[in-house]
């Protein structure tokens, strides 16, 4: 049954369709992927020039001036801001606005939990090791979430499309084509049933279709020509053999009839050369039949028509 499916016009379609959305779903996958990974570059670029910024505001004032740059940066911070997390050498919060919820290790960590006001959060984030101290800097990942949903149900909405798309072009082909198919099949069994004249109806499009329906009435009417020229052979055949056949009969009806052996004899070899003709006769339609038909090519030489 399945293989049924695939081999019908709309399985085929719709087996084109699902390939294409497959190939929809990987290169979707692929771009979500590249995009996610250049987005969580920026965020880390962003962090770490962060943090290199804070530390050459600091150099001259050492863990001190730290401080005070992370107290500037949370004066000013704005929807858009980093996160800032220092602590002492006893791991003890000195500045920031961020408490960490689990343990905290030196480089980048992806996924960084925190907590700010009571609320809960997660960004990614630098842990860079200073005199004095540890300094967090922390770029929070909800704008990065957004953006992956966003894509989620951009390439989700994508595939839907597709395979909408594909099967409404499945039912829509498959009904065209058994429309078609539909004609060229009744035709077949109105020739079948003895309808000889009917013909494949075109459309004029010029399309596959319409050039196989004129094929096909061409090759009806073929049919149809040598139809009547073996009609005609046999009309022929009856009428040219009718008269040759009566003087046959005429013949051997003597030759039982005749008393004298000689004249028997006689009758018999003129029955003999009437069925002789009459041999010749039927070759000749049956050569006429072939030609006309155009089963037999004469071989093409100069003849003297007078």
């Amino acid at each position: 049954m399945i293989t049924r499916f695939w081999r019908s016009t709309f399985g085929l379609v719709a087996l084109v369709a699902l390939v294409l959305s497959v190939a929809t779903l990987a290169i979707g996958f692929i771009a979500f992927d590249v995009t996610h990974e250049a987005l969580e570059l920026q965020l880390d670029h962003r962090i770490a020039v962060e943090t290199n910024a804070l530390l050459a505001e600091a150099h001259d004032d050492g863990f001190a001036g730290l401080i005070n740059a992370v107290h500037r940066r949370e004066a000013a911070r704005s929807t858009a801001s980093l996160e800032y997390l220092l602590l002492d050498d006893q791991g003890r919060r000195i500045a920031g606005g961020v408490l960490a919820t689990a343990a905290i290790r030196p480089g980048y960590t992806e996924f960084f939990r925190y907590v700010r006001e009571g609320r809960r959060g997660v960004g990614q984030s630098l842990t860079t090791p200073v005199r004095g101290g540890t300094l967090v800097v922390v770029a929070d990942r909800q704008g990065l979430q957004e953006i992956d949903r966003t894509l989620v149900s951009l390439f989700a909405g994508t595939l839907a499309a597709m395979l909408l798309i594909g099967i409404g072009g499945a039912a829509l082909i498959g009904w065209r084509t058994r429309l078609r198919l539909a004609h060229i099949d009744a035709t077949a069994l109105a020739i079948i049933d003895g309808d000889l004249g009917r013909r494949v109806p075109r459309d004029g499009s010029g399309s596959e279709f319409d050039n196989l329906a004129g094929t096909l009435n061409r090759m009806l009417d073929r049919i149809a020509s040598l139809m009547d020229n073996l009609r005609q052979v046999s009309s022929d055949i009856a009428h040219d053999l009718r008269t040759p056949l009566t003087r046959l009969c005429s013949r051997i009806d003597q030759a039982l009839v005749e008393a004298d052996a000689e004249a028997r004899v006689n009758q018999i070899e003129a029955a003999r050369a009437e069925a002789g003709a009459l041999l010749e006769s039927f070759a000749a339609l049956l050569r006429i039949a072939g030609i006309e038909g155009m089963a037999e090519r004469l071989p093409l030489r100069p003849s003297d028509l007078g």
